[in-house]
């Protein structure tokens, strides 16, 4: 099947990533993959004997699970990739990276088969710091009617001066107000080795307009590192407290291999 769909690509003239554009856009030319090029440019997403883009995957989030087994992505060139399915191509990518190779900007472009052309869907925007730990993420989607982006999610990250990942901000955005709302939280803890020993989950609570704890796991570890146990607690909104739910422990021989 795969072979039928690569030749339906092969011979398929679509047109370019820009609606507004009329341009002619041929397969047949931006599928030629430079394999010595993308091997030396480290692509660590490039798999040279199936061509499927691992993040372009991972990314394409509001399909079922079934959806995304059947996707197949191919890549054009070292910031495009092409989605498709056993029948038709799907979607497109666009992604810009900056120059210490941080992804800084990812499209989502769906293929419209009445106009035979990419129109313009999903767009993820990323910020890093100067130890090129991701700060911000903004997504948008298209709006047809004012033929725009609009946002409507944002994450922020908070890191420690060491690179321990310490605090992550979820908000909507009201497009009423134009402005984002609290929507969770989580926090990290981590131990002098660097280990994460607390991890608290917020909801934020309209009415309240406070964060209200969801979960929280508190995790051990030997004096190798190893992970000895987790215990999962559930918010109980009667009490107002931390009620145990789960423990998982786990048992390390003198070599640090996992016996329990």
């Amino acid at each position: 099947m795969r072979k039928i769909v690569f030749a339906f690509l092969i011979t398929f003239f679509g047109y370019s990533q820009n609606p507004n554009q009329n341009t002619p856009f041929n397969f047949e030319s931006e599928l030629q993959i430079n394999f010595e090029e993308r091997l030396n440019s480290n692509d660590t997403d490039f798999n040279l004997s199936e061509n499927i883009d691992i993040t372009a995957i991972n990314s394409l989030q509001s399909l079922t699970e079934t959806e995304r087994e059947n996707e197949i992505t191919f890549r054009l060139d070292m910031s495009q990739t092409v989605a498709y399915n056993p029948t038709a191509i799907t979607k497109k990518y666009e992604r810009t990276y900056d120059t210490n190779s941080n992804l800084i900007l990812n499209k989502i472009l769906d293929w419209d088969a009445l106009t035979e052309s990419f129109v313009f869907d999903k767009k993820y925007e990323f910020t890093f710091d100067d130890n090129d730990n991701k700060i911000l993420e903004i997504r948008y989607s298209w709006d047809l009617a004012s033929e725009t982006y609009e946002p409507y999610y944002k994450y922020e990250w908070i890191w420690s001066e060491t690179g321990l990942f310490l605090e992550l901000m979820g908000y909507d955005y009201n497009s009423e107000t134009q402005t984002y709302i609290n929507e969770q939280k989580r926090e990290y803890t981590y131990n002098d080795n660097g280990n994460r020993i607390l991890y608290i989950f917020y909801d934020w609570d309209i009415a309240l307009e406070a964060f209200i704890p969801d979960s929280k796991y508190e995790n051990a570890y030997d004096s190798n590192g190893n992970e000895t146990s987790e215990i999962k607690h559930g918010w109980d909104i009667a009490t107002s407290s931390f009620v145990p739910e789960r423990k998982i422990e786990s048992s390390f021989d003198v070599n640090d291999n996992k016996i329990l």
